[in-house]
């Protein structure tokens, strides 16, 4: 009995401390308990991962699968109202019509300027295969385009570099996407080289009541304060951890390519190269600013984080179930600093008098000379080349650009006082100079209901100025009984004056699956300019003229409804 008892007195005290802390650990990974700050503010801060998501628009998926998988007619109108005052305002309209063939995959679009029943103005757009193109029969009779396909050489051909060979719509729209696997090799790759920069004495917990979205939450804050020393340190660091990533740099090189940049960004050793530019200027940076991050949680989940790097941007993260927003404040020295370098050298600014030279314009007055053009169907060079002899094209553009100040680049800047350039200089972030400049604010928000979602993206130039400002916002409905419907608008408010000037562009759409669709022309050489059939400078002198042509058509019909 005595054995036994001996056992038993052996046994309860582990089973007891195997219980404890058992517990213990189910506390630990389930609750915030026993977790230090530092823990708890990077397993929050984690939750930041859907950032990018805010961009996004969670019906464009399906809207475009649909529109992929089905052929379909659209109708759209478009509005242009520009009010000044309460008693002073233009307005146009535009009819838009759509269609796409899933049997050929061809799609047609038109517009029509309108004044009341009567069409002004009307344009029109074939996807072909591999061909996209646009038409104006009052300009030209036939279609001007291009292949998606050899488009770096013919970027090259215009002067264009680092222009990517096709372009994918898809690609763009997916370039800001990571993946879970990548989003956990990122963390785990550099979250230790983040972490051995900061002291634990950098992090703080705290709690305040905020609001989000209107509504009230009691948060818990976790904070951090990197010095910018630290900071520079952490730079440093993370860049020379990114040059032997390889699993990274794959990752980069691959979205560079999708935005059609050289080899030099798109090969991974090029790109390792760029990195040590980058470490070796770091090293001759002073950052004088301290960088602060805080985490709002509540209920385990973040629903605030701020990232404040002092005196140059200010970041506020707001994200709940139905709906997030990004605010962004740009300081404005740092601002004011880039557009005075940007300007300095006038040389580079385009004249109007360099614009013109010998590209030519259509004469509104002389309809024979028009009509004339028009009869020319484009299969060779010499029909091209055609246009740039009508007689009637006999206004320079400077003559036509309305007003010119937009293009006289002597008034956006000064002249040069004595800023010089050198290699060794060592760059000095901080910013003890005047920080009463104003900021720039960029809000970026996106709710979801159950049919919709919607968009908007607010930019005030100036903060001190916020009635100036620029406001676009995006509606997209979910597929229902096979249709969809969009609405989009574009809000202008500038200072005439004492007077706010506002122009506001809508844009409403019903998209409907159909059975069958009217035929849709297929686009070839003998009914289209295809810019790959032509040497660049021929192509070059018919777009210009084109364009030209299609612009003061245009700014006439403008003209007849008061623009």
């Amino acid at each position: 009995m005595k054995s036994k008892k001996k056992i038993l007195l052996i046994i309860i005290p582990i089973v007891i401390v195997l219980i404890i802390a058992a517990i213990i650990a189910v506390l630990y990974f389930t609750t915030d308990l026993f977790k230090s700050n530092e823990e708890l503010f990077w397993k929050y801060f984690a939750q930041n991962q859907d950032v990018f998501d805010v961009i996004k628009n969670d019906k464009q998926a399906e809207q475009s699968q649909f529109k992929t998988n089905n052929s379909y007619t659209s109708d759209g109108n478009l509005s242009l109202v520009i009010a000044q005052g309460e008693n002073s305002s233009k307005q146009l309209n535009v009819v838009t019509t759509a269609r796409h063939d899933i049997t050929t995959n061809r799609t047609y679009a038109d517009a029509t300027l309108k004044n009341g029943d009567i069409d002004l103005f009307k344009a029109s757009y074939i996807n072909s295969g591999d061909i996209y193109a646009v038409s104006c029969d009052e300009i030209f009779q036939g279609y001007v385009g291009t292949e998606n396909s050899g488009l770096t050489q013919l970027a090259a051909n215009f002067g264009i570099e680092n222009f990517p060979d096709s372009i994918n719509v898809n690609e763009y729209t997916n370039l800001l996407d990571i993946t879970d696997e990548e989003w956990a090799h990122i963390s785990e790759t550099y979250l230790p080289v983040i972490m051995n920069v900061i002291s634990e004495e950098s992090y703080t917990k705290s709690s305040q009541e905020i609001q989000v979205n209107g509504q009230t939450y009691n948060a818990n804050v976790y904070g951090i304060q990197i010095t910018g020393e630290n900071l520079k340190q952490l730079i440093i660091n993370a860049l020379t951890t990114l040059r032997g990533d390889t699993q990274t740099l794959v990752m980069l090189s691959n979205k560079l390519s999708t935005l059609g940049l050289g080899i030099e960004y798109t090969d991974t050793s090029n790109l390792a190269l760029k990195i040590d530019e980058l470490i070796d200027n770091m090293q001759n940076v002073t950052i004088g600013d301290n960088l602060y991050i805080n985490v709002y949680e509540n209920n385990g989940e973040v629903i605030r984080t701020e990232i404040n790097l002092e005196n140059t941007i200010n970041l506020v993260y707001d994200r709940t179930s139905s709906s997030s927003s990004l605010t962004i404040d740009l300081i404005g020295t740092m601002i004011e600093q880039e557009i005075i370098d940007e300007s300095i050298d006038n040389t580079n600014i385009t004249d109007a008098n360099n614009m013109s030279g010998d590209v030519t314009t259509y004469n509104a007055n002389n309809e024979t000379d028009n009509t004339a053009t028009n009869e020319n169907v484009v299969d060779n060079e010499d029909t091209i080349v055609s246009m740039e002899n009508t007689e009637s094209m006999n206004t320079t553009v400077e003559e036509n650009v309305n007003g010119n100040s937009a293009l006289e680049g002597n008034s956006i800047a000064g002249e040069n006082n004595g800023i010089t350039d050198s290699s060794d200089e060592v760059i000095d972030l901080s910013t003890t100079q005047d920080t009463s400049v104003s900021s720039t604010r960029i809000v970026i928000t996106k709710s979801n209901t159950d049919n919709l979602t919607t968009n908007t993206i607010q930019i005030i130039p100036n903060t001190d100025v916020s009635n100036e400002n620029i406001t676009i916002t995006i509606n997209m409905s979910n597929v229902q009984n096979d249709s969809i419907n969009n609405s989009y608008e574009i809000v202008a408010n500038t200072l005439n004056g004492e007077q706010t000037e506002t122009s506001t562009i809508t844009y409403d759409t019903s998209t409907i699956r159909a059975d069958q669709v009217e035929e849709i022309p297929e686009l070839t050489g003998s009914n289209t300019a295809i810019a790959s059939n032509y040497d660049a400078n021929t192509f070059n002198t018919f777009l210009s003229n084109w364009v030209n042509l299609f612009m003061n058509a245009l700014s006439e019909k403008l003209t007849v409804l008061g623009f």
